[in-house]
């Protein structure tokens, strides 16, 4: 646009009696020259913020862009261009240039916003911040099983019936968890050695006590359920947990020193869970894992996994599905609501293969949460009866892991507490 303006003023001024020179001569394209500086001030940053709006190439974007920036661009000039125009050269230049440099920064930030690069690092919270607190106002609703007896410092726990066992108002600081410690207990360092035996160290009164200890282990997908197992162990167990992202009992090495970790430390009652996403072989070192677990007289837990593909990209479509997002990601909408029976079949030889281990052994147990992140005929990236994401990806947010507590509660306490 700047350059085919450029050629229009050259051309305008070959010929002052020329058709061309009338026509720009006019009073709204004198305007238009009028409000140009601030115009291409002002159209980065109006178009990032409605691209935060609309889906990019949409009509309603390029309308709303349009009508934004020129809005923007005429307001600016009557208050603030027309005002210092008059002031020495040196004096516009300083306003030049601070308008400049604010309007572009507002336009970097904005972008960033929006950039999935920056987003990835809130995997284990909600996004934004401060939608983890949404649930201090009670939106949040679980079903139940049974009789709920889990509860929470400062949470009122309803038990009234078992179609909605849990409503509550808490204290947001209590929904996540200190992210650091969920991070920290990653092997995928150089340090993780040192971590092990950090992460998973004993509590000091474990054998004054008679309370197991629920260890949880895989990659990346089992830390992400930390923030709900572990508030599900509470009072019950002795939570320890360290999971190696991307690769979980794929590498020889981490596998290793879970071994021998537990060689040492594990205790009759104790529970060994271990969660992988889907694809990756679920029985690597199972049968290895199972007879040490048999040995000590404790139990094996295999947890489910999300539903998604190995080949999703993250961020994909994800974020256009919360109400509460306005996020410039493709357009992939109706991705967003998914048949269960559909859903259902992703993982479902794994799914099958579990059922079958627990039911040929007695110290096995599965647990498919996925079921409670779905409605009765759909499945979406969001909590049920909320607008909060349960998931990014293939990995559950700190809302998502959260919510599930209730069921991890349940199950805990009727096949590890009876």
């Amino acid at each position: 646009m700047p350059v085919l303006g450029a050629v229009f003023y050259i051309m305008a001024g070959v010929s002052p009696q020329s058709q061309l020179n009338q026509f720009m001569s006019r009073d709204p394209i004198v305007r238009m020259g009028q409000i140009s500086y601030t115009l291409y001030l002002w159209h980065w940053p109006v178009l990032c913020l409605m691209s935060l709006v609309h889906d990019r190439g949409s009509l309603a974007y390029f309308a709303s862009s349009c009508a934004g920036f020129t809005v923007a661009s005429v307001l600016t000039y009557n208050s603030v261009e027309r005002f210092f125009r008059s002031w020495r050269p040196q004096r516009q230049s300083t306003v030049f240039i601070l308008l400049s440099v604010s309007l572009g920064s507002s336009a970097f930030l904005l972008h960033k916003l929006g950039s999935p690069a920056v987003l990835g690092r809130f995997y284990l919270a909600e996004v934004p911040g401060d939608h983890l607190g949404a649930l201090s106002g009670g939106k949040l609703m679980n079903g139940g099983h049974g009789n709920c007896e889990c509860s929470l410092p400062g949470a009122g726990a309803n038990a009234s019936s078992d179609r909605a066992c849990f409503k509550y108002n808490m204290d947001p600081a209590i929904l996540a968890p200190d992210l650091q410690d969920v991070i920290y207990c990653d092997a995928r360092g150089n340090d993780s050695e040192a971590r092990l035996h950090e992460c998973t160290a004993p509590d000091p009164n474990a054998e004054h006590d008679a309370m197991p200890t629920l260890y949880l282990f895989g990659d990346s997908h089992a830390g992400h359920l930390v923030p709900g197992l572990g508030q599900a162990a509470q009072g019950k167990f002795h939570f320890r947990w360290y999971h190696r992202s991307a690769k979980g009992f794929e590498d020889p090495a981490y596998f290793v020193r879970v071994r021998d970790m537990l060689e040492m430390q594990l205790r009759p009652g104790d529970v060994v869970s271990v969660s992988h996403a889907w694809w990756v072989p679920p029985l690597r070192h199972g049968q290895e894992l199972h007879s040490l677990v048999s040995a000590r007289h404790a139990s094996l837990l295999l947890l489910g996994d999300t539903w998604c593909t190995e080949w999703d990209v993250d961020f994909n479509y994800d974020f256009e599905c919360s109400p509460t997002l306005f996020l410039p990601q493709a357009n992939h909408k109706a991705e967003c609501n998914q048949p269960r029976s559909k859903v259902s079949k992703v993982g479902a030889d794994v799914h099958r293969t579990f059922q079958q281990l627990a039911e040929q052994h007695k110290d096995i147990y599965y647990f498919e949460f996925n079921e409670h992140l779905c409605e009765e005929a759909t499945c979406t990236p969001l909590i049920p009866n909320t607008e909060l994401l349960a998931r990014i990806g293939c990995h559950l947010t700190a809302a998502g892991s959260f919510s599930l507590w209730p069921y991890f509660c349940n199950m805990l306490s009727a096949n590890f507490l009876v």
